[in-house]
């Protein structure tokens, strides 16, 4: 444990003026022979100025330390608060883990309590409070004043203790004993932002938003050689209005796009000159009959006559239908009979339950095998045909109509397109931040030149920084939604508005498609 400078001034007093012994004085302090001599050294080495802190303990602590990282990493998190009020504390570390700063949990609540601004109810007074990097607001100035002038503290403790020049506090008593008899004495006179007499951005506003809307593809530096601006300056403008990605500027121009009017069409009546036989030297042909008004009534169709073919197959397909029931009712009861306990009976029922469930869903699958039956036997009749061309009235007669193209084919690499549609691919994410990067590089590696992609990102983890990485990529189009209203069904209809106008098919893959 550490002893005060005082314990230690007065045990060396007692060894050197008193002249008790080393040992009895340590005993009684429970400290070490040696720890003692080492006072004594010491507060014989100082000089005289010297002696009253030489005693003082020399271990380092706090902001003090050597090892001391949170102090250093204060400023920065300043600027968090006032830029992110309602962050946690964990965010509040993951944005300094980002910065270099590799600091606790606790260390940044520790912090953050030292900043008085622990809840958010506390940040968002403290932004009120804090005017920038070495400026407080007036309400901080007169605060400040009122110590000194109120309270009577002197001027080199308020300006220890805020650390602000006394200087600077002299100034701020002038300017409070001229301006008593104004209500704001500490008025801020410095201007900045759009107020600065200098200010570029209301000046060239509208020219860049009307810029956007005529051209949203273009980039930062194209927009700012236009605007004869810095780059930085058309991309601080840009993030304004959330126009910092191609995809946000294009949803901007469909929004506030001008409408056109619509050009007038000139019509020209054209009249049918009669022909020389049709004239006569009085008579013209007429007009032409006037157009009935009443709907056209047609007769009633005749009921058809039945017809026995017909109903004998319907009796022929009921009755094959009763008799399949009854043959199944009949060794279902016969089952349950044979059954020697209730529990055995329990057992066949829900086996009849489970054959009959399965039935169900593979009667209700079994469209899509014969579908896709259907389709290969197709393919497979017209391979065979093209072969034997005296057989091609066969697959007339099979399916009603000329089969001169093939369905489902297996290998695609002989066909030559004469001509490519454009094809848009949409890709909805959500939280996909292990398989985003897979997707991306497969469908923007496809062997086929006309088509665009659109990643309809809701994602809120780390996928929407991996997205932003194709960006520049000239085929992706990124639509990024902060909610997920609708869900997949919402983000697919945003992606409506980003889609080319040229798009002739649509496809919608999932994020495990691959």
């Amino acid at each position: 444990m550490i002893k005060p400078a005082e314990i230690k001034q007065q045990a060396i007093s007692q060894i050197l003026k008193e002249k008790r012994s080393v040992s009895l004085v340590a005993r009684e302090l429970g400290v070490a022979r040696k720890t003692v001599y080492s006072w004594i050294r010491r507060y014989q080495e100082a000089s005289p100025r010297k002696k009253a802190s030489a005693l003082e303990s020399a271990y380092r602590k706090g902001r003090y330390h050597p090892q001391a990282k949170a102090y250093t990493a204060k400023s920065c998190l300043v600027r968090l608060i006032v830029k992110h009020p309602s962050w946690g504390t964990r965010f509040f570390c993951q944005a300094l883990r980002k910065k270099g700063f590799k600091l606790s949990l606790f260390t940044v609540y520790y912090l953050l309590k030292q900043l008085q601004a622990a809840t958010p109810q506390d940040r968002q007074s403290f932004i009120v409070n804090w005017a920038g990097p070495g400026r407080l607001t007036p309400e901080n100035k007169s605060q400040l004043v009122a110590k000194i002038v109120k309270e009577g503290l002197s001027i080199s403790s308020v300006a220890r203790e805020s650390g602000i020049a006394r200087k600077t506090l002299y100034q701020w008593l002038d300017q409070y004993k001229r301006g008593t008899d104004s209500p704001d004495p500490f008025k801020e006179k410095y201007v900045s932002g759009e107020s600065h007499p200098k200010a570029v951005y209301p000046k060239i506003r509208d020219q860049i938003l009307d810029l956007v809307v005529a051209h949203p593809y273009w980039s930062v530096h194209t927009l700012a050689k236009e605007a004869n601006v810095s780059s930085w300056t058309i991309w601080s403008l840009l993030s304004r209005y959330n126009l910092h990605t191609v995809a946000d500027r294009q949803m901007y121009a469909t929004k506030f796009a001008p409408i056109q009017a619509e050009k007038p069409t000139q019509t020209i009546d054209t009249v049918s000159l009669p022909s020389l036989d049709q004239l006569s030297p009085n008579v013209l042909p007429g007009p032409p009959p006037p157009i009935s008004t009443q709907p056209l009534v047609l007769p009633p169709r005749p009921p058809s006559p039945p017809s026995p073919k017909r109903f004998i197959t319907q009796l022929s397909f009921l009755t094959l239908a009763l008799f399949i029931i009854s043959i199944i009712s009949f060794n279902i009861g016969w089952t349950l009979l044979k059954a020697e306990s209730l529990v055995q009976v329990l057992g066949y029922v829900f086996a009849l339950l489970a054959l009959g469930a399965g039935s169900a869903f593979f009667l209700y699958s079994l469209k899509y095998y014969l579908t896709i039956a259907l389709v290969l036997v197709f393919s497979r009749l017209v391979e065979t045909l093209k072969k034997n061309g005296s057989e091609s009235n066969k697959t007339q007669s099979y399916f009603g109509s000329r089969a001169d193209r093939s369905g489902l084919l297996a290998n695609t690499s002989n066909i030559t397109l004469t001509r490519h549609p454009f094809v848009s691919i949409h890709l909805p994410l959500y939280n996909e931040k292990r398989v985003v990067n897979r997707l991306l590089e497969a469908v923007t590696s496809l062997d086929y030149p006309n088509y665009e992609v659109i990643v309809c990102d809701d994602s809120t983890d780390e996928t929407k920084d991996i997205v932003l990485e194709w960006q520049n990529h000239p085929r992706v189009k990124i639509s990024h939604r902060e909610n997920r209203q609708g869900y997949k069904g919402g983000a697919l209809k945003q992606a409506l508005n980003l889609m080319d106008p040229a798009t002739e098919f649509v496809l919608v893959f999932d994020a495990d498609f691959l």
